[in-house]
């Protein structure tokens, strides 16, 4: 699996979920539908990706809610994939409101900043299977590669 998540200022701007099945997921249009997190739940058997949401979380206070419910009522064992485009964060608002969860899933956002940008596979009720990662605003865009290994 392959995931990228971008901040408006970087170099090579890009964004995306790809599986190994060929499915993809293109998250980015520097649209403002595609600002702030996308969710997808992964399907590793036939490592494909579905339910795909996004939340501006920089504009809308309903949507930095709406994740923190996504997140907080997928059931036990679902994977789920996240990542961000342009920005998650708005003057500390993102991190005020799904900041517990987060650290509860092993994933730091403390010092978050505006088009800081972030990507994880989380499965719930797994919090030592989190993989996250981090990149400041500016440079490149962050790509992560993840194998999937069951359940």
């Amino acid at each position: 699996m392959y995931l990228a998540s971008l901040g408006y200022d970087d170099s090579l701007p890009v964004a995306y979920v790809k599986t190994s099945s060929a499915s993809s997921d293109l998250v980015l249009n520097f649209n403002v539908q595609d600002r702030g997190v996308t969710l997808l739940e992964l399907d590793v058997t036939a490592c494909t990706t579905k339910n795909r949401q996004t939340f501006d979380t920089y504009a809308s206070a309903n949507d930095r809610l709406q994740l923190l419910e996504s997140l907080e009522s997928a059931s036990a064992g679902t994977i789920i994939v996240g990542v961000t485009v342009d920005t998650p964060e708005n003057g500390g608002d993102f991190q005020n409101i799904v900041g517990s969860f987060f650290t509860r899933y092993n994933m730091n956002l403390t010092g978050l900043q505006m088009r800081d940008k972030f990507a994880f596979i989380m499965q719930k009720g797994y919090p030592k299977k989190t993989v996250f990662e981090r990149k400041p605003r500016y440079g490149e865009s962050l790509k992560m590669t993840i194998v999937p290994v069951g359940r």
